[in-house]
């Protein structure tokens, strides 16, 4: 996993920002230039344009008891994924999910909910907490054990607000699926090469076993090698990537039917948080037009939505979801990923507090040199065995203490050690020292 350089990255947007503002204020001297630079660059107190870095502690999530290995010697991995994932490296079978990828899991393969309907899973968490394991293995798992039949469109469609999410999400597929031919994906949007020319004419790498390359390969009327296919028949992909967008476009081309069928099973909303308001029902229409397509029921396709930042509580997401795939209540799981706060190992300070510090030193021995004691009646030096009460006992009523004017004894400048408390008789332990003043504590 790359490691973003967080300084470079400032760095570097400070620098963009300033050649921004200079050209937005159309400065051309050489001079002025160089000098605004040099102040826009600075610190933000010495007026700079950014700001300091804000560092905050990202805490992992919980992780299950069970690895991967285990998953697959229960069931609920299909064998040949697990194989699949560890030989790719992504997720190697000793690894522990964490608890909501595994939540997410179970109910995808759960088939008990009521009137044997698919569920909607609803999966919110945190940045960084694996939220694309979380609907890509059950997807995976869905796909590596289904029957498909040639001709019936896509296995799964995932669904992304806008393109750069769709490449990043492509680069990831390509990965967890190099090296088999079992589950095939394809990226559609305005970016995707028409036919074999016009990708090498782009540059775009060659298709792989498990990535189709252009729109005339994954329609079936180009091969691997792009060659055309009379009369098409050639495969679809199990898994197509696009935006909302460019999906309401293969909706309404006749080329695109070729997407649309039955072998429609699994349906991923990303960054749901996106879809509220009107965005939202204009997406639970256009999810209502796939299934119609596709001639498939709400209750037959698994839906899996996911984001960091979705709100609200199991109540209130649960008919947010139902509404969005167009599902009763009774078919949604909504999954919350928890943040593992592990114990840091701090140890706690080498000194006590002051007040407990105090405590401690009042029911210490005073030393056998001189100490001054100060009272109502003013500050005298007193021993060790001097040191207590008309009963014997040490002054002990801890409630406080306000510090005062420097005060001296006759004839000496003792050295303040340490302020502790009030008490019937308020005391001060100094040392003697020539020429130091001391801080008394009056009582009050």
């Amino acid at each position: 996993m790359s490691h973003l350089n967080t300084i470079a990255l400032r760095d570097a947007l400070i620098s963009r920002v300033t050649d921004f503002a200079l050209d937005d204020h159309f400065v051309r001297d050489d001079t002025l230039r160089g000098a605004l630079r040099k102040i826009w660059s600075r610190r933000p107190e010495l007026g700079g344009l950014g700001s300091d870095l804000w560092v905050e502690g990202a805490f992992p999530s919980t992780v299950a008891d069970e690895t991967m290995r285990d998953l697959v010697s229960q069931g609920l991995i299909h064998a040949g994924l697990g194989a699949q994932l560890a030989a790719t490296g992504v997720f190697p079978s000793t690894l522990k999910p964490y608890k909501h990828q595994l939540e997410s899991i179970k109910a995808a393969v759960n088939r008990s909910y009521p009137e044997a309907g698919r569920p909607a899973i609803v999966v919110s968490a945190s940045t960084g907490a694996g939220k694309t394991e979380s609907f890509l293995i059950p997807m995976l798992n869905e796909l590596w054990d289904s029957p498909w039949q040639a001709g019936q469109g896509i296995s799964a469609l995932i669904l992304y607000p806008m393109n750069a999410l769709v490449n990043d999400q492509v680069g990831r597929l390509d990965k967890w699926l190099a090296g088999q031919d079992r589950v095939s994906f394809f990226h559609f949007t305005s970016e995707t090469p028409e036919d074999a020319k016009i990708a090498d004419n782009r540059g775009r790498p060659p298709s792989t076993p498990a990535r189709f390359r252009t729109r005339q390969q994954a329609r079936g009327r180009e091969d691997r090698d792009g060659k055309p296919i009379p009369n098409g028949g050639g495969p679809n992909p199990d898994i197509l990537v696009t935006n909302y967008s460019m999906l309401e476009y293969m909706l309404c081309r006749p080329q695109d039917g070729v997407f649309f069928g039955s072998n429609l099973q699994v349906v991923i909303l990303d960054e749901a948080h996106i879809y509220s308001g009107n965005l939202a029902a204009e997406i639970t229409l256009l999810l209502r037009r796939v299934l119609m397509r596709c001639g498939r029921r709400p209750e037959e396709v698994l839906f899996i939505a996911t984001s960091a930042t979705i709100g609200g509580s199991v109540e209130e997401l649960k008919p947010f979801a139902a509404k969005l795939f167009s599902k009763p209540e009774t078919l949604v799981r909504v999954i919350a990923g928890r943040p593992h706060r592990p114990n840091l190992g701090v140890n706690p300070a080498p000194l006590p507090l002051p007040a407990a510090m105090a405590r401690v030193l009042s029911g210490a021995a005073f030393p056998d040199e001189d100490t001054i004691v100060t009272s109502a009646e003013g500050p005298t030096f007193q021993t060790a065995t001097e040191s207590r009460g008309s009963n014997g006992e040490r002054f002990s009523n801890p409630s406080g203490y306000r510090p005062t004017q420097t005060k001296t004894a006759p004839g000496t400048w003792p050295r303040c050690s340490l302020v502790l408390w009030r008490s019937p008789a308020p005391w001060l332990r100094c040392r003697k020292f020539s020429g130091t003043k001391a801080s008394l504590a009056e009582p009050h």
